[in-house]
């Protein structure tokens, strides 16, 4: 088999490597999950909620209601 990111062929544990929530085989190769993972971390979660009753500030120093 190979990684659903770069196409190389997966080692034994990559093909063993399981998503955390879900339990679905990921199928990506270490060096495609180290960053996949790495990504995830860097990711701020935005709420709907706090989009709608949060002001914001444009560069131009406006406030702008969502």
């Amino acid at each position: 088999m190979r990684c659903k990111a770069c196409d190389k062929f997966l080692e034994d544990f990559e093909l063993t490597r399981k998503d955390r929530e879900t339990g679905v085989y990921l199928d990506l190769c270490n060096k495609c999950f180290t960053i996949s993972e790495a990504d995830l971390l860097d990711t701020d979660v935005i709420y709907i909620d706090d989009l709608i009753t949060t002001n914001y500030t444009t560069a131009y120093d406006e406030e702008v209601d969502f």
